[in-house]
Formats: C-alpha cells, sequence, structure tokens
C-alpha cells in the first residue's frame, strides 16, 4: 500500500493531504487495499470519486435521492449511469470491508441500487424509442409502460458486489417492435462496457423461451407459456421473481396469475425428484470442472441452502401462503417453526451468511463475478485479512465446517443418491462370474434379485462370462463386477431395466474390457457410467456404434469432461490436421472423414442427452459439422480432378477461373439437421461450358464439372468398413430428377425466374451456399433475394400452395397410421407450420424483404412476429409446437424407435396450430 499512496502523492499532492488528515483515512486504506479495482478507479479520477468519502457520505446510511442521472441523451445518460455505479460501489465496499452494515443490509443496498439504475436506464430507453417512434396506447389512451422482473438473487434482495442481474422485460398489449426496441436500448445502457466501464451484466436467459425468445414479450404470451409449457426448474426460478422497474402494477398482476403455477394447492412431492435432477447436475458440473473450490456450487454450498429452503416453498407454498416470499431468510425462519429443528435453521444461516460474505470480498477485488476461492498465497492472504481471520488453515476448518452441516442437512433433506453397495452381492457375483456356469445358474441369480426379463439376461450374463470375463485380470474382474453391480441398481431406479438395454451395455464393456483405463474409469466416476447407461437407454444406434469402435470411447471421455462449442474453424483445423497424412490413399481418405463424422456427432449427441445444449443448438451443430465435411471433400475432389485435367478456364473472370458452390437445401439448408439427415444439395457453377480445363488431359469445362459432382457424391455416399458419411438427394435442382446433375448459375436463375413452381420458390426460402466460390455465393443470395421478393398474386399463390398440400395429403394418407407421419403431415404439423412460414413470407417479402434474411423456420417466425405478421401467441404457439415435433422425431430416430408417443400437450399444440393455419389459409380445412 505504501507505493500505492505514494504514486497518490505524487499526482494528487493537495488531496492527499486532506485524506491523510481525515478521520476515516485507515478505512478507506482498510477498503483499497482489498479491492485493487477501487484503488484504479480512485488514483485515476480522484476528484469524481472521493468527494462522497471526504464529505462523509460514505459513512451515511444508503441514499439514492443525492444521485442525479442526467438523461439530455443517450451517451450523457450511459457515462452518467456508470459514474453513478462506480460511486455506489466504492461507497458499498467500504462499508461491507469496514463493518459499517452487516452482509444482509449490504446486499440489500446493492439490490436497491440495481433497481435504481433499472429504472432509470427504463425511464431512459424508454423515452428516447419514443422520440421516433409511436408510444403504444392502452384503451383508455394512455400510454404503457413496460416492466422489468428482477430473477434470482435480484429478486431475493441478495445481490452481490459484482452479480450479474437476471431479468425477464414484459409489457402489457401486442406492440413487440416498440417494447423490443426499448429492451434492446435499455440492455445498451447497462450492459455495454465503455471507459467507465459497465453498470450491471444483463442475462435475459431465463425468460419464456430463453436465449431463443424474444427480449420482451407480452404478458398473456408470458402466462400462455409458463401454464402450457413452464417446466419446473421455471417454477424454481420464479420463486425469487418481483417487479423491480417500470409498471408495478401490471407487473405485480403478471406475477399474481403465476402463483398457481409456481405454488401448488396439493402438497407437491413430485418436484422433490426435479429438483434432485437439478442439484445432480450441478454435482457432476462441480466433479468435471474441478470447482470443489466453488463456495456456491460446491457440496454444501449456498445451492444447496437455497435448495433446502425452495423445497419447502415449492411443496408446501400452495397452502402455508407465508412461505411465498422472494427472501431466503424469511423463508428459512418460517421452515424453522414448522418443518425443520431451529437450531439446525439457525446453523443453515450462519453457513448462508459466511458464504455471502466471502462471495461480497472475493467479487469486491476486481469488481467480477466469481464464487471460487483463491488458490494462490497472495490471493488468500488477502481474503482472509478481509475476513478478519488469522490464517489461511483457520478459514479452511470454518468453510469445512459450514460446509459438513450444510451437505449433511441437504442428504438427510434429499436422501443420498450414490449407490449403496451391498458387500453379499458383490461376492455372490463375483463368485458366479469368476466360474464357468451354465445360463440357468446366470437365472437363479437374477432371480434372487428380483431382476426382470431374468431368462433373456441370464443368456447375455453367460456369454459376457464366456466370451470377456475370464480372460480379464483379478483386479479388473472386481472392478467389472461392482460396475455390473451399480449398473443393475442405476437402471432399477431408472426404470429402464431391459433385456435391450443390458444388451447394448455388456456390447460396450466387452469391447472395451482390454482396456484398462476405460474400465478404471467407470469403475472410479459412478456419474460417467450413469452417462454410459443412460446411453444405451436412449439411443441404440449411437451405443451400437461406440460398441463397434472402442477407440471412440476415449473421444466420449472427453465429451464427457467439457462440451466446446461446435464452429467451422475449430472442425476445419481439426479435419484438416486429420488429413495431413502423408502418401493416403482414397480408401483411408473416405475412413478418415467418416471417422471424423462419427467422432463429432458421438460429442454431439453426448452433450444433446446431457442437457448441455437444446435442440436448436444441437442441429446447427450437425449442420455446421456436414458444412465442414462439404467444404473439405470439395476441396479434395477438386485437387484431385485438378492433378488429371487442370483447371476450368474462363474469359470473363478476371483471374480466368469460373466459380463453383454447393448449395444446401431442406435440414440442412434450414440449418435443421438430424443425426441421421439426408442432405438435399445442388451444384451450381458460372463458367462457359464450351471453355477447355488447362491441364495436360484438358476435358470440357462442362465435364469437369459433372465429375466434380459425382466425385463429391462418391465421397460422401461410399460404403466403405465405416460405413457412409451421408445419403444424397439432389431432386430440388433445376427440373428435378431429370435435370443435369450439375447447373450453370444462368441456366439456374432463368429455370427459377420462369419456369420453377411454386413449391420450387418455397424451397428455395431454405437455400443457403455452403461452400465454394464468395463471388457466387453472394450472386445466389442476392438472386435468391430477388426471387422470393417478387411481388405475387396472393390468390394464385394461396391456391398453389394448397395444391400442393393436398398433394402431399393424397400421397401419404394411407401411411396416415404412422404416428411420425401424422407429426410431419397430419393436421397442425410440420408441414402445415412450414407451408404456413412460406405462404407468408412469399406474401410479405415484397415489402418485407427481411422476411428471407434467414432460412430457418424459427428466425423466420421471429421475423413474422417482429414485422406484425403474427401476433405474440401465433408465434409462440407455432414455434412451440414446431419445436416439440423435431424434438421427439430427433430422439425417435437416435433411439431407432419404431413407434413414438404424442404427448397430450402437443396434441392441444398442434390443434391450436392448425387452427393458426385455417384462419390464414381462410378456410376451416382443405383436407379431403
Amino acid at each position: 500500500m505504501l507505493n500505492y499512496w505514494l504514486q497518490f502523492e505524487e499526482r494528487h499532492p493537495e488531496l492527499y493531504q486532506s485524506l491523510k488528515a481525515h478521520h476515516h483515512f485507515l478505512a478507506l486504506n482498510l477498503f483499497i487495499e482489498a479491492s485493487p479495482w477501487a484503488g484504479r478507479l480512485i488514483l485515476n479520477r480522484p476528484a469524481l470519486y472521493l468527494n462522497h468519502f471526504l464529505d462523509g457520505i460514505w459513512d451515511s446510511p444508503l441514499d439514492l435521492s443525492i444521485y442525479p442521472i442526467n438523461t439530455e441523451n443517450e451517451d450523457k445518460a450511459s457515462v452518467c449511469l456508470r459514474q453513478v455505479r462506480n460511486q455506489l460501489l466504492l461507497k458499498m465496499g467500504y462499508r461491507d470491508i469496514n463493518h459499517r452494515d452487516d452482509i444482509m443490509v449490504i446486499n440489500r443496498d446493492l439490490t436497491l441500487i440495481a433497481d435504481f439504475f433499472c429504472e432509470q436506464a427504463l425511464n431512459i430507453a424508454y423515452e428516447i424509442t419514443s422520440r421516433n417512434n409511436e408510444v403504444p396506447l392502452d384503451e383508455s389512451g394512455k400510454a404503457i409502460q413496460p416492466y422489468i422482473i428482477g430473477m434470482g438473487k435480484m429478486g431475493g434482495y441478495e445481490l452481490n458486489f459484482s452479480s450479474d442481474i437476471d431479468l425477464i422485460f414484459g409489457y402489457a398489449g401486442d406492440d413487440a417492435h416498440f417494447f423490443h426496441k426499448v429492451a434492446r436500448r435499455f440492455i445498451h445502457l447497462l450492459h455495454n462496457s465503455t471507459e467507465d466501464g459497465f453498470v450491471y451484466r444483463v442475462d435475459l436467459r431465463l425468460r419464456p423461451f430463453g436465449s431463443s425468445g424474444p427480449i420482451a414479450l407480452s404478458t398473456q404470451a408470458m402466462v400462455n407459456y409458463y401454464f402450457q409449457y413452464g417446466r419446473d426448474w421455471e417454477r424454481y426460478a420464479l420463486i425469487k421473481a418481483r417487479v423491480v422497474a417500470g409498471n408495478f402494477e401490471e407487473g405485480n398482476a403478471f406475477l399474481a396469475e403465476l402463483i398457481p403455477f409456481i405454488y401448488r394447492k396439493s402438497i407437491d412431492y413430485e418436484l422433490v425428484d426435479a429438483l434432485k435432477n437439478i442439484k445432480e447436475m450441478i454435482q457432476k458440473e462441480v466433479i468435471l470442472k474441478d470447482n470443489h473450490n466453488n463456495i456456491k456450487l460446491g457440496d454444501g454450498g449456498i445451492r444447496e441452502i437455497e435448495f433446502i429452503a425452495q423445497i419447502f416453498q415449492l411443496i408446501h407454498g400452495g397452502k402455508q401462503t407465508d412461505l411465498q416470499t422472494t427472501e431466503i431468510m424469511k423463508a428459512l425462519d418460517i421452515i424453522a417453526v414448522r418443518y425443520l429443528p431451529p437450531e439446525t435453521v439457525a446453523a443453515l444461516k450462519d453457513a448462508y451468511l459466511f458464504y455471502r460474505t466471502i462471495e461480497n470480498r472475493l467479487q469486491m477485488v476486481h469488481d467480477e463475478q466469481t464464487h471460487t476461492l483463491p488458490t494462490i498465497q497472495h490471493d488468500q492472504q488477502r481474503l482472509i485479512k478481509m475476513l478478519s481471520i488469522a490464517h489461511w488453515e483457520h478459514f479452511e476448518k470454518m468453510l469445512m465446517f459450514h460446509q459438513g452441516i450444510v451437505h449433511e442437512q441437504f442428504e438427510n433433506i434429499f436422501g443420498a443418491v450414490t449407490v449403496q453397495e451391498n458387500e453379499n452381492h458383490f461376492s455372490s457375483l463375483l463368485k458366479l462370474l469368476r466360474e464357468p456356469q451354465e445360463a440357468i445358474d446366470f437365472k437363479k441369480w437374477c432371480d434372487q434379485q428380483n431382476i426382470p426379463e431374468s431368462e433373456q439376461k441370464s443368456y447375455l450374463l453367460w456369454a459376457f462370462q464366456k466370451e470377456t470375463f475370464l480372460k480379464l485380470d483379478e483386479n479388473d474382474q472386481k472392478e467389472m463386477t461392482l460396475i455390473l453391480l451399480h449398473a443393475f441398481h442405476y437402471l432399477e431406479t431408472k426404470q429402464q431395466q431391459t433385456s435391450h438395454t443390458l444388451n447394448l451395455f455388456l456390447d460396450i464393456l466387452s469391447s472395451i474390457a482390454y482396456e484398462k483405463r476405460f474400465i478404471h474409469w467407470l469403475y472410479e466416476y459412478n456419474n460417467a457410467l450413469m452417462r454410459i447407461l443412460d446411453l444405451c437407454c436412449n439411443t441404440t444406434w449411437l451405443s451400437r456404434y461406440l460398441a463397434r469402435y472402442p477407440v471412440l470411447f476415449e473421444d466420449l471421455m472427453e465429451s464427457l469432461e467439457a462440451t466446446k462449442p461446435i464452429n467451422h474453424k475449430t472442425l476445419s483445423k481439426s479435419l484438416n490436421t486429420l488429413l495431413e497424412q502423408p502418401k493416403t490413399t482414397e480408401e483411408q481418405r473416405l475412413n478418415l472423414l467418416r471417422d471424423f463424422l462419427h467422432k463429432n456427432i458421438l460429442k454431439i449427441a453426448m452433450a444433446d442427452f446431457s442437457g448441455k445444449v437444446p435442440l436448436m443448438i444441437v442441429s446447427d451443430y450437425l449442420s455446421e459439422l456436414a458444412d465442414t465435411l462439404l467444404n473439405k471433400i470439395l476441396r479434395l475432389a477438386w485437387h484431385e480432378l485438378n492433378l488429371k485435367h487442370g483447371q476450368p478456364t474462363s474469359d470473363y473472370h478476371k483471374n480466368g477461373r469460373p466459380d463453383f458452390i454447393i448449395v444446401a437445401y431442406g435440414k440442412l439448408g434450414g440449418l435443421e439437421l438430424g443425426y441421421q439427415s439426408d442432405l438435399d444439395i445442388i451444384f451450381l457453377h458460372d463458367a462457359n461450358e464450351e471453355q477447355m480445363t488447362d491441364g495436360a488431359n484438358p476435358i470440357l469445362n462442362s465435364d469437369f464439372f459433372i465429375k466434380l459432382a459425382q466425385k463429391i457424391i462418391h465421397y460422401l455416399t461410399a460404403q466403405t468398413a465405416a460405413g457412409r458419411l451421408y445419403e444424397v438427394d439432389m431432386r430440388l435442382r433445376p427440373s428435378g430428377a431429370s435435370g443435369l446433375l450439375v447447373s450453370s448459375f444462368e441456366r439456374f436463375k432463368n429455370y427459377q425466374a420462369n419456369d420453377a413452381w411454386i413449391w420450387e420458390h418455397q424451397a428455395l426460402i431454405r437455400a443457403r451456399p455452403v461452400t465454394g466460390s464468395q463471388t457466387l455465393t453472394n450472386a445466389f443470395n442476392q438472386f435468391r433475394k430477388e426471387i422470393l421478393t417478387r411481388q405475387r398474386s396472393i390468390p394464385h399463390l394461396k391456391q398453389e400452395i394448397v395444391k400442393m398440400r393436398q398433394k402431399l395429403d393424397k400421397q401419404f394418407l394411407a401411411k396416415q397410421s404412422d404416428l411420425s407421419r401424422k407429426l410431419k403431415y397430419g393436421d397442425g404439423g410440420m408441414v402445415d407450420i412450414e407451408f404456413l412460414v412460406q405462404y407468408l413470407v412469399l406474401s410479405h417479402a415484397h415489402h418485407e424483404p427481411l422476411l428471407v434474411r434467414f432460412t430457418d423456420n424459427i428466425r423466420q417466425l421471429a421475423a413474422l412476429e417482429a414485422l406484425g405478421r403474427l401476433n405474440s401467441w401465433e408465434a409462440m404457439i407455432l414455434r412451440d409446437t414446431y419445436r416439440s415435433i423435431r424434438k421427439i422425431q430427433h430422439y425417435a430416430k437416435l433411439s431407432d424407435q419404431e413407434t413414438l408417443e404424442k404427448p397430450q400437450e402437443l396434441v392441444e399444440s398442434m390443434q391450436l396450430a392448425k387452427e393458426i393455419h385455417d384462419k390464414i389459409f381462410g378456410q376451416t380445412s382443405y383436407k379431403k
């Protein structure tokens, strides 16, 4: 600190003398020593940030009325908000470190400060937006004001020094366009980082539909969402919801409507399992990321205390209405009276206050949100000094004491989730497996354990013993036996005790049995074993592939450790490295490409099953993977033909070379690729077909591009020992199956402009170039826009789309008993929604070209909603129905299920989608 004050004296000599003489200088010094962030602010701009200290305001209770915000324009408001935020956080950090208030008062004041900034930013955003936009009015002619719901710590008056703020933005009425603008400006005012820092990091992921949903939603749309589609974790999150800014009357009315959703009148014991699943996911994350030093997520941490309180709130809050509070301390006080011993609750509250104090101290160091204890000695010493604890060992003992009490209470309430090993079961199974037996002996053991399908399973265990188990060494046999016991127990709890699942699991065990590290990994990490068993329960295809290629198990281990986003750059780098091996044959290249595909599909699928990524992102990943492979295959094929025939030539291209692209349609074009989807693609070039290539064995340009297309298709579809990459469908090329394999761009444009059917323009909505020349890509995108934004005869368009829809009905009518086809072709199903979206896009794109910007249905629906062609409720129903159908189809294909179950809520959702469809097409039904 001596160096700091020497710098301060050198830069601000007069102010330094004033500070030294101040009777609270030591308190200021203690704060600056604890917070390098505060020290930098004060050193660089002392006149701005020390006045309130010198005036005694830092030593006075919080009074927000003395902090005016300049609202003259957005830029000045942005600067003022950030500077006032820094002033207030300096005050709160000083008060915290010097024990001017207890931690709950500090955190409540920090929350009130956040409320203040939300109100100020909302007012500024609303006023500026109103200058250039028509303000929505209610029925009485008054301007409609939006409201903001605070979630999480903000809702519970528990914000820490550098917490994010979790918000939901709502409004009355249906003017989405105006309030989306207000919301975006509001976020910009708070979230963006400038030279003065930021005000708050704003997190909107708890809103309906999460990150994929609109940033602002109407009250009615949100109410409909929660009651029709709300999940248990959303009930859990809404416990802490409160109105923090804007129209409090409308916001509180909205929350009042949600009370029956959050709190059930009947005691809701089923929710215990749902919350336990959430906790298990957190525990897995702690294990895999080695976050045991995380005082929020680790065993006995903050999250477990919150779980204890909120489980009582959710189970009993419907009848015990005083449990309907956003504040955890109030909830714990009520729990102490009715449900838990007072001394237990007192211990939980002590731990909670201890953890919250640590959080504040950690976060004020660099003004960053963190819950992780330091591992560097210097940082550890700073923390214990801030906590007035003499030695790090003493701190660790205090921490372990609190964690032990909390975790014990958590386990008492939720029950242990680990497998309880039974020595007798282990010994009997090990003895049975170590000695050659008959199938009947395994049947007796299965019957003793009450294992269903004992006859089928006895043959599976008998075969596994002969072919695998007896070949293992003694230690591996013990580990394998425990793995089997854990597996039986887990499958029993999951009610997945089918012989089919066991068969898949034993096949995997047999394939990895001689890789000791794989067996030891399953033995050591129970969560990894459960994930493998989940794989066997949910996907026959991936389970069998893993058994067939045990080398993928290493990739599987990595995919459980961490899930990094899939993107073209990292995929391309990985694929290029894989194919850099010298002197590879074509067959080797084909297999390397297939291994690459399967390894990445495995990673995506495991992230999918873990719940780490939603279906939309899974499809994005799968589409990105296909794009990457097509890009590489194009280059491989081009290189091979170039060696043989040289390159195509062109007299009218500046570089003397014509361009080529691969255009994706359908699921790949619309970024909705599934695990086993075909690729709908076409090939386009802009060459003079009569010119020749420039190699030693020249051929016509047209022949070059035909050979190129054939080679690309061969790379994609050839069957090798590692399977094939993709099935390819090229029926969407000009003139369909009878058309040329490769088309010139001019021929394509002429066909689309003059000869294409309406359904081909519908297909063009989902078309996007995935690889090839950027010049031709730009030309294609511009032409696509010109075609799709044509002014059209609406009656003719509607008639043609209805005709095509009727044709599909006739084609698949006989197969409507197949539920997968009903989901796709039935009333309110996938095709109905797609045709509806395509009709609206083609109808309105002439006036609203934004509608053709995207190729996927979800963003097209968002654009239709934003531009007022669908109201928020209609867009929500169509989005949700479409996603639900895709989700069912997605997992059915992956698990090789021949039959599907259609949930009742989807039946109702499809009926609503049909009503929207029929309303827009102006008919009750066109189905014959």
